[in-house]
C-alpha cells in the first residue's frame, strides 16, 4: 500500500538523519577532544560522519543488488551539498566568504574525485577493482588534507607543561570519557545501518508502488534525506561566520560520496548501470560542480546572488529529473 509505505519510509529516514546526527555530535566531540585544526576537522571527519547515511544506504543497496538507488542517492546527494546546502549557507551568512587558497585548490580535486567514478561507470560496470580504485584515490586525498594542515587556522593552543590528557579535560573529556565517545560513536553505527535497511526497503517498495525506476526515489528521495545532515551543519556554521566549515564540509561529502561511497559498494557487489539517466543525471551534477569551482575561483566570496542560483540550480535539477523519469 503507498500510502503506508511513505509514511515507513519517512520514519525510517528520520532515524536514519536522527543517527547521522547522532553520529556527527560525536565526531565534533572527539574531534575537539584532538584538537584538529577547522578545514582539517571539516573534511577528515565532519565531511565522513555526515555521509555515513549515505554510505549505510550504499552497503544495504549492495546487499540486496539495487545499484540504481546507489547511483542515484550519490548523484542526488552531490548535487543537493553543493547547490541546495552551500546555497542556503550562503544565505544564511549573506555571502560565505572564503580567504583559504587551499579550499579552492581542493574544490578542483573535487571535480576529479566526482568524475572517476562516472568514468569507470562507461561500461555499464563498477567492478570491484574500480572500487579499489576509488578508495584509494579517497586515502589519496585524505592523506593530501592531513598534509596541508598547516595551512589552516590552529585550533587554541594547550597551555604550556600540560598532557595531551589534561588538555583534553579542558572539553570536559578523560581517557575515560574517550572511550566512551567512541562507544557511542559504534552505537550510532548501529542505529545507521538498522534505520538504512528499513530506508532501503521501502524506498525499492515506493519505487514498485508507482511503478517509476528506482533511480529517480534515490535521486529524488533518499538523496534529500541523506543530505540533511550537511544541511543542518552547514546552515549551523553559517550563522556562527565559518564560512571554511561550510565549504570544506560539503566538498569533503563530495569526494567521499563518490569515492570511498561508490568504493566500498562496489567491493560488496559490483554496480551495473546502462541508463541514460544516470549518466544525465551525472552530466548535471558534473556542471553543477563546475559552476561552484568557477564561482570558488573568480573570487573569494559565494555571494547571496550566487547562492540563490545554485539554488535555482537544485530546483532545475529536479523539474528535469521528474520530466526525464516519464521517458524511462
Amino acid at each position: 500500500m503507498l500510502w503506508l509505505n511513505v509514511l515507513l519510509f519517512v520514519v525510517a529516514t528520520a532515524a536514519l538523519v536522527k543517527s547521522g546526527d547522532w553520529a556527527l555530535s560525536i565526531s565534533e566531540r572527539i574531534a575537539k577532544l584532538l584538537r584538529i585544526r577547522e578545514f582539517v576537522l571539516a573534511f577528515m571527519l565532519l565531511a565522513i560522519s555526515t555521509s555515513l547515511p549515505e554510505l549505510f544506504v550504499a552497503i544495504t543497496s549492495s546487499v540486496q543488488h539495487s545499484s540504481e538507488l546507489i547511483l542515484g542517492t550519490v548523484i542526488g546527494s552531490n548535487i543537493a551539498n553543493i547547490a541546495l546546502v552551500v546555497g542556503v549557507a550562503a544565505l544564511l551568512a549573506r555571502g560565505l566568504k572564503i580567504n583559504i587558497e587551499e579550499v579552492r585548490r581542493d574544490s578542483r580535486y573535487m571535480i576529479i574525485a566526482a568524475a572517476a567514478p562516472i568514468l569507470l561507470l562507461l561500461d555499464g560496470n563498477l567492478s570491484r577493482v574500480d572500487g579499489l580504485l576509488l578508495i584509494s584515490i579517497f586515502g589519496f586525498y585524505m592523506w593530501r588534507i592531513y598534509k596541508q594542515r598547516t595551512s589552516f587556522p590552529e585550533p587554541a593552543k594547550k597551555e604550556k607543561g600540560k598532557t595531551a590528557v589534561e588538555s583534553a579535560t579542558e572539553f570536559g573529556g578523560t581517557v575515560n570519557t574517550s572511550i566512551k565517545q567512541f562507544a557511542l560513536l559504534g552505537g550510532s553505527f548501529v542505529a545507521l545501518f538498522i534505520s538504512a535497511n528499513f530506508v532501503v526497503k521501502y524506498a525499492l517498495l515506493i519505487a514498485t508502488d508507482l511503478n517509476i525506476p528506482t533511480f529517480i526515489v534515490g535521486v529524488f528521495i533518499v538523496a534529500f534525506g541523506t543530505s540533511l545532515p550537511e544541511l543542518v551543519l552547514s546552515a549551523r556554521a553559517a550563522v556562527k561566520g565559518k564560512a571554511s566549515t561550510v565549504i570544506g564540509t560539503n566538498i569533503g561529502s563530495v569526494v567521499a560520496n563518490s569515492t570511498l561511497i561508490l568504493g566500498v559498494a562496489a567491493l560488496i557487489l559490483p554496480l551495473h548501470s546502462d541508463g541514460v539517466l544516470t549518466f544525465a543525471s551525472a552530466g548535471y551534477m558534473l556542471l553543477t560542480l563546475g559552476l561552484f569551482v568557477f564561482v570558488l575561483e573568480r573570487d573569494d566570496v559565494v555571494s547571496v546572488k550566487e547562492g540563490m542560483s545554485l539554488i535555482v540550480l537544485y530546483i532545475v535539477f529536479l523539474m528535469v529529473e521528474f520530466l526525464l523519469s516519464g521517458s524511462f
